[in-house]
């Protein structure tokens, strides 16, 4: 069993990957403001679909750090009332690996991921790092240097341009726009630099309008 406390006001959708595979003994509490208006459509079919025992905990008000201290709150609640299993902060916000210390000294199995199958996936990736030869980590190397050189060209700007028209953005906010698509390593960390450029929901809003130009973008990259 595995309990998962989502600051949904920071990852987003994003952080709610991998809640199709959880089981019926999981819990997800979902920590949502009043600026957030929706779930993405795709998002919340998976949530139907899960297993997992789902509940949404909403924070009306808006002052800074109010949704984190209501978390911090609430698993301290249930680690107290005798929840057993794992606990997991999903957030990309650093101020929680406080909370998680401080339980960690206690005895307490917690830690923070920025998604729900963040974990599964750090646990398949540290395994081959092992089998790996100096030479084929070389090799690797070399192939990924020319994706650095591939330019975020006018082409791509337009089709960013036309897909946030409804967005309303300034010139500026194009240009921070344009820097995330052609920096982010994936979908995670490109709506975490757009939430960080905009609000919560305008970020979410943007991230949804630019992901498949994303996508397109980073197959041209694999090639």
């Amino acid at each position: 069993m595995s309990i998962y406390l989502i600051d949904y006001e920071n990852v987003n959708e994003s952080g709610l990957e991998g809640v199709k595979s959880l089981k019926a003994e999981d819990q997800v509490h979902i920590f949502f403001s009043d600026q957030i208006k929706s779930i993405p459509f795709e998002r919340s079919i998976e949530l139907t679909q899960s297993h997992a025992q789902i509940e949404f905990i909403r924070t009306h008000k808006t002052a800074k750090n109010y949704l984190d201290f209501q978390l911090s709150t609430y698993l301290g609640y249930l680690i107290g009332k005798g929840e057993k299993g794992e606990v997991i902060v999903v957030s990309a916000d650093k101020g929680f690996d406080s909370v998680v210390d401080f339980w960690k000294g206690r005895n307490v199995k917690i830690s923070r991921f920025e998604n729900i199958a963040n974990k599964a996936v750090v646990k398949k990736t540290a395994a081959p790092k092992k089998s790996q030869t100096p030479q084929k980590s070389r090799a690797k190397n070399k192939e990924a240097e020319p994706q650095k050189k591939v330019e975020f060209t006018e082409s791509w700007r337009k089709k960013v341009r036309e897909a946030v028209k409804e967005d309303h953005l300034s010139p500026g906010n194009y240009s921070a726009v344009y820097k995330a698509i052609a920096e982010s390593k994936d979908r995670l960390e490109l709506n975490n630099r757009l939430v960080k450029n905009f609000d919560s929901t305008r970020g979410g809003a943007v991230y949804n309008h630019v992901k498949t130009i994303f996508d397109e973008f980073k197959k041209v990259l694999a090639i």
